[in-house]
This record gives C-alpha cells, sequence and structure tokens, in this order.
C-alpha cells in the first residue's frame, strides 16, 4: 500500500501468486523453479546471492544484482 502513495521501498510482499511476473527478470529460470520460488504469498527481500530463493516458507530472496537496474534511484 505504501508504494501505491509514493513511497519506495526494496521490501515487498507477493499477496496473489504469480510466477509469470517474474519470468522476464529470470529467463533463464525451469518452470519447476519459477513455480517452486514464485508461486506463494511472500515477502521479498534483496540479496547479495546470485539467485532467487527460499529461505522460509514465507520468504522469496531475489539477488539485488539482478533487480538493481529496476530500483527507484529517487524519491
Amino acid at each position: 500500500m505504501l508504494n501505491g502513495v509514493g513511497y519506495r521501498s526494496v521490501t515487498h510482499v507477493i499477496v496473489a501468486p504469480s510466477p509469470e511476473v517474474f519470468r522476464p527478470y529470470f529467463p533463464e529460470a525451469s518452470e519447476e523453479v519459477l513455480n517452486e520460488v514464485f508461486n506463494r504469498y511472500a515477502h521479498v527481500a534483496l540479496t547479495t546471492k546470485s539467485h532467487a530463493g527460499t529461505p522460509a516458507p514465507d520468504l522469496i530472496y531475489l539477488p539485488i544484482e539482478r533487480m538493481a537496474p529496476f530500483a527507484a534511484t529517487r524519491l
């Protein structure tokens, strides 16, 4: 909700699972990996690891190097 009113954040929550949203960011990922990682309700955080992962059932890590080009740089 805060993003909708203009706050920018690197941490979000996926409330409606949608693996297809992440396909453009991870084109090399198989259908199985996309489904396993992104087909869930989850908090999304950035990591320095080189790949997306699920360290907990309700948490997804996205590689900061991969996602940085899409991040807000100004408020």
